[in-house]
This record gives C-alpha cells, structure tokens and sequence, in this order.
C-alpha cells in the first residue's frame, strides 16, 4: 500500500465521512463492511488533503483515477477490487447526498459496456 500522508482532516471530509458512517449503519450494514469502507475512504481523505483538496467537492475523476492507479499497484489479489468498491460506495453516497457528479463513473445497470469511453482522460495533478 501507498504509504498514508500524516495529515488531519478537514471539517468538510469530516462532515462526509461522519454522513458516510450514518448512511451506512442505517442500511444496517456490518461492523466489518462500516469499517472498510471508512477506512478505505479516509485514506483517501487525507491522500487528497496532503495535494491540496480540502473538499471532497474539489476532488474530480483524473486525480483519483491517478490515485486509485498508485494504490492498485501496491495491493494484492482482491485488494483493488475491494479499494474500488469501498471508494464506490462512498462517492456514490456523497453524490447522492450533495447532488454532485460522482468522480467515480458509475454506469446504470441498464447501460451496455460500449458506453464507457475507449481511451479514458490521462490523470494528471496527483502528487
């Protein structure tokens, strides 16, 4: 794994992630599933503080896809799996909640594979 910078949180992805940890134990979800999944994204937190975002509504999809590029390589068998979920579901939560575009593409069931574009945007700015 991608060694975690040593940065506090700010009042805006505290905010989240404490509306994330709600939204997840009201979907009755497991102690062990809350825990992932809040680790998974406070990692990601304070990742993207210690480049400058200090808002999870600054974060946009080349960062993290740079991002999440760097951490899949340092994990092994399911881990990118279970990092991508884990990152799904938080985006998709906050999208939801704020009315926001999810960095993350989160095609419908109903889409077929063509839609996701060919040659996705080269990330860029993640440090």
């Amino acid at each position: 794994m991608v060694t975690t910078p040593g940065v506090q949180l700010t009042k805006p992805w505290e905010a989240a992630l404490f509306g994330f940890r709600l939204d997840l134990q009201s979907r009755h979800r497991s102690e062990g599933t809350i825990c992932n999944r809040l680790y998974s994204s406070t990692i990601m937190a304070r990742h993207a503080i210690a480049a400058g975002l200090t808002d999870p509504a600054e974060l946009d999809y080349p960062w993290l896809a740079q991002y999440m590029s760097a951490q899949y390589q340092a994990r092994k068998r399911g881990g990118p799996c279970s990092l991508f979920a884990n990152l799904r579901a938080f985006w998709t939560w906050y999208s939801d909640e704020f009315k926001s575009a999810s960095p993350i593409p989160v095609p419908s069931r109903h889409l077929s594979k063509q839609v996701w574009p060919s040659n996705p945007p080269e990330p860029a700015g993640y440090s």
